[in-house]
C-alpha cells in the first residue's frame, strides 16, 4: 500500500504581561504592560508511506520533509529585546520490518531518524552567544512477544544516539521552565519488558519494567565564582555522564480482580498498583550531592459500575494512592555555585515533595 500527504500550519500569537500590583509605581497603573513580543511559527511537512508483505514478513518504509519556520521579536519579560528568526529543514526516513511465524509469536526490528526543533523558551533561555540547533535522533529498535494461553511476554531492545539532544541543565528560569542546552553526543540504550499472567478467571497480574543507560559523552558546567569582582566563571568537564532527571531503572506491577459477570458482584473491580522509580540526578554531573533517591509507591483503584433501567451507565471510582506513605521527590532543579576558589563550592537543591496518603471519588454517567 502508499500513502502520501502534506500538511501545513501556522501560529500567531501574542506574549504579554500586565501588571497586577506594584508599589511605588513612578506612574505605573495596574493593567499597564511592560512586556510584549510576537511569536510565529509555519510548519510544512510532507511524506510518503510504503507497506507490504512477504510470506510471515510485513515491512513498511516512510521517508517526511519538514521544513520550520520561527521568528519572535519585541521585549521579553526580563525586559530585554529579543529579535529571533530560525529557518530549519528535516529530512526524516523510517524503515522496519515484522515477523509474525503464528498467531502467538511475533518479532520486529526498526530504524528511524527523527529530528526536533527548540521551543520558544529554548531560545530565549539559552545562554548568551550560544545558538541553538535542533536535535537528531537516530532510533534502533528489535523486540519480540510472545504469548501463550494465559500469558503473554515481551521485550524490547532500544538505541537512541542523539546528535545536540536538547537536555535540561538541573536550572529553571525566571517563570519556574527547565533550562536546556544541546549536548552534542548522547545518547539512552536500555530494553524494556512486559509480562501478563492471568492467575484465575478473575484474577490478572501485569507488570513491566525499562533498564537502561542515560549518558553523556561529555557536559560542560557552568559554575559562577562569586569572587571580589563578581565577573569569575568557571567551566566544569564531565565525561560519561548521566543524563537529569533519567532514571536507570522504572517498573510497574498491577494485580487485577475482576468480579465474574455473571455473580453477585458483577461489574466490581480492584486494582493494586505498584511503581518503582530509580535514583535520577537534578542535573548532567552525576554529583549524587544532587541526586534524587529512588521511591517506591503502592495505590489502589476499586471501581464498580452498573446500568441503570434507562440504559445509563454509572461508573463509581474510589482511587487511593500512595497507601505506604512514602515520603518522595519526583523531580526538582539544583544551582551550585563558588566564592573564592573550587574549594569552597556551595549547591542548593530544590525539590518538589509529593503527596502523602490520599484519595479521591469519581462518579462517571453515561448519557
Amino acid at each position: 500500500s502508499q500513502v502520501y500527504g502534506v500538511s501545513r500550519s501556522f501560529y500567531s500569537g501574542d506574549h504579554f504581561g500586565e501588571l497586577i500590583w506594584m508599589d511605588f509605581g513612578a506612574g505605573a497603573e495596574p493593567g499597564d504592560e511592560y512586556y510584549r513580543s510576537l511569536g510565529e511559527k509555519t510548519d510544512l511537512s510532507a511524506f510518503g508511506k510504503w507497506s507490504g508483505e512477504v510470506s510471515d514478513f510485513r515491512w513498511h518504509g516512510e521517508i517526511q520533509a519538514r521544513q520550520v519556520l520561527y521568528q519572535t521579536s519585541g521585549r521579553d519579560n526580563d525586559y530585554s529585546e529579543i529579535d529571533i528568526q530560525d529557518e530549519l529543514t528535516f529530512f526524516n526516513p523510517k524503515a522496519g520490518l515484522t515477523w509474525t511465524p503464528s498467531e502467538t509469536m511475533q518479532g520486529f526490528v526498526s530504524a528511524a531518524v527523527a529530528h526536533r526543533e527548540p521551543a520558544r523558551s529554548d531560545y530565549l533561555d539559552s545562554p548568551q552567544d550560544t545558538p541553538l540547533r535542533p536535535e537528531r535522533l537516530l532510533d534502533v529498535e528489535a523486540g519480540f512477544k510472545k504469548r501463550g494461553e494465559r500469558w503473554a511476554l515481551g521485550a524490547t531492545l532500544y538505541n537512541m544516539q542523539y546528535t545536540d539532544q536538547l537536555v535540561v541543565t538541573g536550572q529553571l528560569n525566571d517563570v519556574g521552565n527547565v533550562v536546556r542546552v544541546n549536548v552534542a553526543d548522547s545518547y539512552r540504550r536500555g530494553v524494556e519488558l512486559e509480562a501478563g499472567l492471568q492467575l484465575t478467571s478473575a484474577l490478572r497480574l501485569d507488570a513491566n519494567a525499562t533498564l537502561a543507560q542515560n549518558k553523556i559523552a561529555q557536559f560542560e558546567e557552568t559554575v559562577y565564582d562569586y569572587d571580589s569582582n563578581f565577573d569569575y566563571e568557571n567551566i566544569v568537564v564531565h565525561e560519561n555522564t548521566d543524563i537529569a532527571l533519567s532514571p536507570n531503572a522504572v517498573a510497574m506491577g498491577m494485580l487485577t480482580y475482576e468480579a465474574p459477570k455473571d455473580g453477585a458482584l458483577a461489574g466490581l473491580s480492584v486494582s493494586l498498583i505498584g511503581k518503582h522509580v530509580g535514583q535520577q540526578f537534578l542535573d548532567n554531573t552525576s554529583n549524587e550531592g544532587r541526586a534524587l533517591a529512588a521511591y517506591t509507591t503502592l495505590d489502589a483503584v476499586v471501581r464498580a459500575e452498573h446500568t441503570l433501567p434507562t440504559g445509563q451507565a454509572l461508573t463509581l471510582s474510589v482511587f487511593g494512592n500512595n497507601l505506604l506513605d512514602a515520603m518522595y521527590s519526583a523531580t526538582g532543579w539544583t544551582y551550585s555555585y563558588r566564592y573564592g576558589g573550587p574549594e569552597s563550592t556551595v549547591t542548593e537543591n530544590y525539590v518538589y515533595p509529593q503527596a502523602g496518603r490520599h484519595g479521591f471519588v469519581t462518579l462517571a454517567v453515561e448519557f
